[in-house]
């Protein structure tokens, strides 16, 4: 906490799922209990994820971020953690881009006269997300706020919620699973001794 000039954090993550994602987050609970933590969620969990988790929570996390935007939407993932009371924080709600590209995206948005950047933005806020969109650009970042001035109708919200494909979902999984397995070395901060 001296490092970053705070007596406290508001919310920390158990980034991804990996081997011992339990012991992890028991730790993020000791924090809590410490007052150094006031708040703790999930990040890449999937509901099966969040199921082997769910029987040793002690307090339970408020958000989980996913990777949601309508080129890759898993509903009824969305859909559970929105029933069990976390958050649903999108990132990459643009989908790296490719969503800037999709004819169908581009279409609403020139229904609704905003960009294709605002359709994907509107649509997971009207899907009741927390939005994460990324941008090192000031007029994109003016852009990316300038979404509650429409709204979009049912008929476009299911046109952008059909558009995951199924080898998306597949290639999604693989990462995944990759990343659930990957050897952790790199990303362990030891102290220094």
């Amino acid at each position: 906490m001296e490092a970053l000039g705070v007596d406290y954090v508001d919310l920390a993550l158990v980034h991804w799922p990996h081997p011992g994602h339990e012991e992890t987050y028991r730790g993020l609970e000791a924090l809590v209990d410490e007052g150094l933590v006031k708040a703790v969620g999930l990040s890449n969990y999937t509901v099966e994820d969040y199921r082997k988790l769910e029987s040793t929570l002690r307090i339970a996390p408020v958000v989980n971020q996913i990777e949601v935007n309508p080129l890759l939407f898993r509903k009824d993932c969305v859909e559970f953690f929105q029933q069990a009371g976390l958050v649903v924080q999108a990132y990459k709600p643009l989908r790296r881009g490719a969503a800037l590209n999709a004819e169908e995206i581009t279409a609403i948005a020139a229904k609704h006269g905003i960009s294709n950047a605002q359709v994907c933005l509107r649509w997971a806020i009207q899907r009741n997300m927390v939005v994460l969109p990324k941008t090192a650009t000031p007029a994109r970042m003016v852009e990316n706020l300038d979404i509650f001035g429409c709204e979009l109708d049912d008929a476009d919200m299911r046109v952008l919620d059909s558009l995951t494909k199924d080898e998306t979902l597949e290639d999604w999984a693989s990462h995944l699973e990759d990343r659930k397995n990957q050897d952790l070395g790199a990303y362990v901060t030891r102290p220094k001794p």
